[in-house]
Protein backbone atom coordinates (compact mmCIF):
# COMPACT_ATOMS: atom_id res chain seq x y z
CA UNK A 1 0.00 0.00 0.00
CA UNK A 2 1.29 3.39 -0.89
CA UNK A 3 1.87 6.01 1.92
CA UNK A 4 -0.29 9.08 1.04
CA UNK A 5 3.15 10.65 0.59
CA UNK A 6 3.79 8.90 -2.23
CA UNK A 7 7.36 8.24 -0.88
CA UNK A 8 6.84 4.96 0.77
CA UNK A 9 5.14 1.66 0.71
CA UNK A 10 3.73 -0.63 3.51
CA UNK A 11 3.39 -4.38 3.38
CA UNK A 12 2.93 -7.72 5.21
CA UNK A 13 5.79 -10.21 5.04
CA UNK A 14 5.13 -13.78 5.31
CA UNK A 15 6.31 -13.11 8.75
CA UNK A 16 3.66 -11.35 10.19
CA UNK A 17 5.64 -8.16 10.00
CA UNK A 18 4.70 -4.78 8.39
CA UNK A 19 7.22 -3.76 6.33
CA UNK A 20 8.13 0.35 5.36
CA UNK A 21 10.43 0.93 2.06
CA UNK A 22 11.25 4.04 0.98
CA UNK A 23 10.60 4.82 -2.61
CA UNK A 24 11.71 7.29 -5.13
CA UNK A 25 9.27 8.06 -8.44
CA UNK A 26 11.82 10.39 -10.25
CA UNK A 27 13.79 9.92 -12.83
CA UNK A 28 12.77 6.72 -12.08
CA UNK A 29 11.56 4.15 -10.06
CA UNK A 30 14.31 3.28 -6.90
CA UNK A 31 13.14 1.39 -3.68
CA UNK A 32 15.45 1.57 -0.81
CA UNK A 33 15.84 -1.09 1.89
CA UNK A 34 12.91 -2.31 3.55
CA UNK A 35 12.50 -1.29 7.13
CA UNK A 36 10.16 -2.88 10.17
CA UNK A 37 7.58 -1.19 11.45
CA UNK A 38 6.33 -3.64 13.74
CA UNK A 39 5.40 -7.41 13.87
CA UNK A 40 1.46 -7.70 13.69
CA UNK A 41 -1.28 -10.31 15.01
CA UNK A 42 -2.92 -9.08 12.74
CA UNK A 43 -5.26 -10.51 9.50
CA UNK A 44 -3.46 -11.92 6.00
CA UNK A 45 -4.94 -10.24 3.05
CA UNK A 46 -6.07 -13.10 1.01
CA UNK A 47 -8.04 -10.77 -1.58
CA UNK A 48 -8.80 -7.97 0.35
CA UNK A 49 -6.85 -5.01 1.92
CA UNK A 50 -7.03 -6.09 5.65
CA UNK A 51 -4.86 -2.51 7.07
CA UNK A 52 -5.02 1.05 5.71
CA UNK A 53 -2.38 4.05 6.64
CA UNK A 54 -3.11 7.34 7.66
CA UNK A 55 -2.57 10.40 5.67
CA UNK A 56 0.96 11.32 7.96
CA UNK A 57 1.68 7.92 7.86
CA UNK A 58 2.32 7.63 11.85
CA UNK A 59 -0.85 5.02 12.47
CA UNK A 60 -2.24 2.06 10.98
CA UNK A 61 -5.50 1.06 10.96
CA UNK A 62 -5.75 -2.85 10.94
CA UNK A 63 -7.98 -5.70 11.23
CA UNK A 64 -7.10 -8.16 13.86
CA UNK A 65 -7.18 -11.98 14.11
CA UNK A 66 -9.47 -13.50 15.40
CA UNK A 67 -6.65 -16.22 16.48
CA UNK A 68 -4.21 -13.50 17.88
CA UNK A 69 -6.92 -12.38 20.11
CA UNK A 70 -8.25 -15.56 22.07
CA UNK A 71 -4.60 -15.86 22.38
CA UNK A 72 -3.40 -12.99 24.46
CA UNK A 73 -5.12 -13.11 27.67
CA UNK A 74 -5.73 -9.54 28.58
CA UNK A 75 -6.51 -8.61 24.90
CA UNK A 76 -9.73 -5.92 24.69
CA UNK A 77 -12.68 -7.38 23.58
CA UNK A 78 -13.70 -6.14 19.72
CA UNK A 79 -15.76 -3.31 20.05
CA UNK A 80 -16.63 0.05 17.65
CA UNK A 81 -18.38 3.11 18.57
CA UNK A 82 -20.73 4.10 16.23
CA UNK A 83 -21.97 7.94 16.28
CA UNK A 84 -25.02 8.86 15.06
CA UNK A 85 -25.56 12.34 13.31
CA UNK A 86 -22.01 12.90 13.81
CA UNK A 87 -22.44 16.05 12.25
CA UNK A 88 -24.49 17.32 14.35
CA UNK A 89 -22.51 16.44 17.62
CA UNK A 90 -19.66 18.28 15.20
CA UNK A 91 -21.86 21.41 15.06
CA UNK A 92 -21.96 21.68 19.00
CA UNK A 93 -18.38 21.27 19.93
CA UNK A 94 -16.86 23.16 17.26
CA UNK A 95 -17.62 27.10 16.49
CA UNK A 96 -18.74 27.97 13.35
CA UNK A 97 -17.30 31.58 12.06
Amino acid sequence: MWAKSGRELFYLNGDQMLMAVPVRTTPGFSAGNPVKVFETRYAVPQNERTYDVSADGQRFLMIKNAAAVTETANATPPSMVVVINWSEELKQRVAVK
